[in-house]
């Protein structure tokens, strides 16, 4: 009986042998497996974010541009209370033009040197974090896209904070339905001067273009009275504020005149597509009258311009605009003419109706020609041009009877695989 016992104690002292050991360690891989699947999504998204905020960070990591030449704006720009400060529209239009004209890299830094951040910066910086996405899932084994793929799509922080807070929104697109994100912004033309909220001063003026369609305008300019703004949600005028909608209503007249040029996109090949228009679009405004002609207009906002526009798929198969796809555009000698008509005495009686004159740098014949580079979602202000904010106020106030109509251009855009006969840029 002891013999025994001493044999089961020196079986139970023995250690395992090797056949317990290895199915020991099956178990523990197999439990490890589950555990790792139960949890690759997360760690996916989360690396993938990771580097894609990294990226949102130091976005010139991967910049396309080494090197650069510096940018000074030829007007004189004061940087107060969070927002560019212009002695005058014409200033502000102009510093549009040279922004164009200069590359990213050059704005940027020149953004940094007086403090300011400007929707266009802030833009790029959520294509760079995409970017950081798409290039993250792209690396991955094809085990690992397959089951990516069968999730969700994964945004970056920025992107997913800037979506919340209405400067992106997804927009459907009118031909082929599809869906993409871009400014959120009433005015996205005017992106490389209006700060992440919308602000911006001109003229005296404070001007607020809002995540959504309104415009909001403190007339004396004062700063204390930004926060006020926010008491308003729809049109309103008075001495000291005025809110209105870029649309133009529904008018009988030609107070307010569409002359823009749609197009379709084009394809560009390996998942890629292209678009140019025109936008414009002449707009009386109707919060500048004043006295005894309470409801005539004196002022006018006039916006033309070329529009790019270059997408490429993502890893998930959806359209987005990406650094990596950046054609360039070219817009050799494009011509147009103009005209406005203005009361001669008060709002009504006779007018006179002026041809390619009268609004700044358009005088006598309006022409531009450019290069660009690398343009994927550009607002190219024809300068010399109509485009502005035009108030017929000093030194003899002026009425107007009939805004601003391009009534005829020729626009020869070469942009991607396209030239001007594809893009067809002709009124009428």
């Amino acid at each position: 009986m002891l013999n025994v016992n001493l044999k089961i104690m020196k079986k139970k002292l023995e250690p395992p042998r090797f056949e317990k050991g290895f199915f020991g360690i099956l178990l523990l891989i197999l439990a490890l497996a589950i555990s790792n699947s139960s949890c690759r999504k997360e760690v996916l998204t989360n690396s993938a974010k990771d580097a894609s905020d990294v990226h949102a960070q130091n976005p010139a990591t991967t910049d396309a541009v080494t090197s650069r030449s510096d940018f000074t704006p030829t007007a004189s720009i004061s940087y107060q209370s969070g927002m560019l400060v212009f002695a005058t529209h014409a200033d502000l239009d102009m510093t549009l033009k040279e922004i164009n004209d200069a590359d990213a890299s050059s704005v940027d830094a020149w953004e940094s040197s007086i403090g300011f951040t400007s929707q266009r910066r802030l833009f790029n910086q959520i294509v760079s974090a995409e970017d950081a996405i798409d290039d993250y899932y792209w690396s991955l084994s094809p085990s690992q896209q397959e089951q990516a793929l069968s999730q969700d799509p994964v945004h970056s922080t920025i992107f997913n904070d800037k979506l919340a807070s209405g400067f992106i929104k997804n927009v459907t697109d009118p031909n082929d339905a599809s869906v993409y994100w871009d400014y959120g912004s009433v005015s996205p033309e005017k992106s490389a001067v209006l700060s992440e909220t919308g602000f911006v001063k001109a003229e005296g003026q404070i001007f607020q273009f809002t995540n959504g369609n309104l415009i909001k305008i403190i007339k004396d300019g004062d700063f204390n009275k930004i926060s006020q703004l926010a008491n308003y949600d729809s049109e309103y005028s008075d001495g000291t504020f005025s809110i209105a909608t870029p649309a133009c209503p529904n008018d009988p007249g030609c107070l307010n005149l569409d002359f823009s040029k749609t197009n379709s996109w084009k394809s560009a090949g390996n998942d890629k597509r292209v678009k140019v228009t025109v936008e414009g679009t002449a707009c009386a405004n109707w919060a500048l009258s004043y006295g005894d002609c309470a409801f005539k207009p004196h002022g006018t906002q006039c916006k033309f311009l070329v529009r790019t526009q270059a997408q490429k798929k993502n890893f998930w198969g959806k359209w987005k605009y990406q650094s990596s796809f950046s054609p360039s555009l070219t817009i050799a000698s494009a011509t147009w003419k103009y005209q406005y008509s203005l009361f001669n005495d008060g709002c009504s009686g006779s007018f006179t109706t002026t041809d390619n004159a009268g609004l700044i740098g358009s005088y006598p014949t309006p022409t531009y020609t450019t290069f660009v580079p690398a343009t994927n979602n550009g607002y190219f202000h024809l300068n010399p041009s109509t485009s502005g904010y035009w108030v017929w106020q000093s030194p003899n106030k002026k009425y107007i009877q009939c805004t601003v109509d391009v009534y005829e251009y020729n626009i020869p855009a070469s942009y991607s695989l396209y030239g001007p006969s594809d893009w067809n840029l002709v009124r009428p």
